[in-house]
């Protein structure tokens, strides 16, 4: 079976994954990080992007956390820490914007948005995956695809992305002061950095590389707009980022189709149930009530067999064609005779069919002996 999936953070990403029975596929759909104005937000860390800071005098707000990645993978993530979960674990990833930069004097910037193969840096600028010098007050960096988006270490404290996870504000890293900082970076396959003075954090990317992902396809979301929405499957509400407000949530879905399936040619054995005869018999006469689906052989396609043994020693009965049971079409009559004197001696008589290719269907079959 193949299933087609689609994840859908800021970001959007599809793709197909053949599937076996019993296979245990397990399931994120990201939680939409808080504009920094939004009071109390802090982030929610692993999957769910990288942690704002929190407020700590009257005259601050509290920074938002980033967005939630969405994604399909091949183990439950959740409950597991570094080094235990992998890149390997992930069969497609849709990565999520970064959090806006707000503090009490400056409205800040945008956080990046999510998506593609690289998240977009704070600013909206369009500088993918490198954190801003400090001349623009160090805005975060995307996640790639191999490494978390990057912060500017020489500006303040902050944190990298890191795999599936954004990066920390300042102040949950030690940095004291109240007015330094920006939201938490979008979770994604590699999650944005932080960034500060209110600039905002990078955007998670997304991933649709596993060998195991087939017409595997990612849009980047732009600015506030989710990445995704012409798609006719997406659904409303979902995956925009948040102005002035709590971004929407992520969601996945995932559909099922199953290859058609190609007749090979196959072998049937149809073996009746045993009659009991009264004595010993030495021959025995076969009747089948056949109706051609393509162009049997007698005698290859059709072999007729009977055992006076309880089935342990059958003798072949050699067909012939003896006509229609009405007309000139459907069911035809053969009859076979076959000498069963040779078998070991028994009373119990049974017959079999070899049916080959596909090529008749039975309707039924008629056993004499003597």
């Amino acid at each position: 079976m193949e299933l087609l999936l689609r994840v859908v953070a800021v970001d959007f990403a599809s793709g197909c994954l053949a599937i076996s029975p019993g296979q245990t596929l397990y399931v994120s759909a990201g939680e939409g990080g808080a504009n920094g104005g939004v009071n109390p937000i802090y982030g929610q860390g692993f999957f769910n992007g990288g942690l704002g800071r929190p407020m700590c005098n009257p005259g601050s707000y509290n920074q938002g956390g980033g967005g939630g990645l969405s994604g399909v993978f091949a183990a439950d993530l959740v409950p597991l820490s570094s080094p235990q979960y992998s890149a390997p674990q992930a069969y497609i990833v849709a990565g999520s914007g970064g959090a806006s930069g707000m503090i009490a004097s400056d409205n800040g910037d945008d956080g990046g948005a999510g998506g593609g193969t690289i998240g977009e840096s704070g600013q909206d600028d369009g500088t993918l995956g490198l954190a801003q010098t400090c001349a623009f007050n160090g805005a975060g960096g995307g996640g790639g695809q191999t490494t978390g988006g990057q912060s500017n270490q020489a500006c303040k404290p902050l944190t990298n992305g890191s795999l599936f996870k954004g990066g920390d504000n300042g102040a949950n890293n030690g940095y004291p002061s109240c007015q330094s900082g920006s939201g938490g970076g979008g979770a994604g396959y590699y999650g944005g950095a932080t960034g500060s003075n209110a600039e905002g954090a990078g955007g998670g990317s997304s991933y649709i590389a596993s060998p195991l992902i087939t017409c595997g396809s990612t849009t980047e979301g732009v600015e506030t707009a989710g990445g995704g929405t012409p798609d006719p499957d997406y659904v409303a509400g979902t995956n925009e980022g948040g102005s002035g407000a709590v971004a929407e949530d992520g969601y996945v879905l995932i559909t099922g189709s199953v290859a058609p399936i190609t007749a090979a040619t196959t072998s049937t054995t149809i073996v009746s149930e045993p009659f009991t005869s009264t004595s010993v018999a030495t021959s025995s006469r076969i009747v089948v009530f056949e109706e051609n689906i393509d162009t049997p052989t007698l005698n290859t396609d059709i072999i007729a067999s009977v055992s006076r043994d309880g089935g342990t020693t059958f003798t072949n009965a050699t067909l012939s064609d003896s006509g229609y049971v009405t007309g000139s079409s459907g069911q035809r009559i053969l009859t076979g005779q076959a000498d069963i004197s040779g078998q070991p001696s028994g009373q119990s008589m049974r017959w079999k069919l070899a049916l080959a290719n596909n090529t008749v269907k039975i309707h039924g079959v008629s056993l004499q002996w003597s």
